[in-house]
């Protein structure tokens, strides 16, 4: 293959593990997605996706994947949920975690946790009460706001709005949740992201002491 095919290509530059799927979907079989992330006592597993393709009651397709960001922003596009709310949750802190990666890049986990924290016990999150029981459990330092900070923690902040509202229209536009189911899933993702980060639940399972 020359190096010109490459400038004059009309290939599809989607993973190819999407082009499957999509026909098994377009010949109007139906999908069940799963997704693991086993927990350990020293952290999770690497998570997996699996799909379960039917039609007219039969299997058509069985694939097991690791977890791949760009799978998983396909099949949203594909309008494919999760097999329930709970599965939906776990998928949706993962993609969490994805969309706040470019902020803690920028900013370094340290001042992205800081930050983090004040964004979410300065909004409306803070009262549920999944993400408060979270909240008692994680402790950072308070990120500086004023003089030469100013710029970089309303940027670092403006990122994180940016990734949650990302992950909110998908729920309601790509996956058509209602508003209600969608934010059951948003603010448990929210919730399930704060526990992975700052490892509450592992520290407590090892008896490691969290005040």
């Amino acid at each position: 293959m020359s190096i010109q095919a490459f400038f004059g290509s009309k290939q599809d530059l989607t993973d190819p593990r999407l082009r499957p799927w999509k026909q098994q979907l377009d010949r109007g079989s139906t999908v069940v997605l799963e997704i693991y992330n086993p927990e350990t006592t020293f952290g999770t597993t690497l998570p997996e996706m699996r799909l379960s393709f039917e039609q007219k009651g039969l299997a058509t397709l069985q694939e097991t994947v690791s977890w791949d960001d760009d799978l998983n922003n396909g099949l949203i596009r594909f309008k494919i949920r999760a097999a329930n709310v709970e599965q939906e949750t776990m998928r949706f802190s993962l993609g969490l975690r994805t969309a706040l990666r470019k902020a803690t890049r920028e900013f370094g986990d340290g001042y992205f946790n800081a930050v983090f924290l004040d964004f979410i016990r300065d909004s409306d999150l803070s009262t549920n009460a999944m993400i408060a029981k979270m909240l008692k459990s994680v402790h950072t330092y308070k990120p500086a706001k004023s003089g030469a900070s100013v710029k970089d923690y309303a940027l670092c902040k403006e990122l994180i709005s940016n990734a949650i509202t990302g992950r909110a229209k998908e729920l309601v536009e790509e996956l058509q949740y209602s508003q209600e189911q969608a934010e059951q899933i948003l603010v448990a993702a929210i919730a399930k992201y704060l526990d992975n980060r700052f490892s509450v639940s592992r520290r407590q399972h090892l008896g490691i002491a969290i005040s």
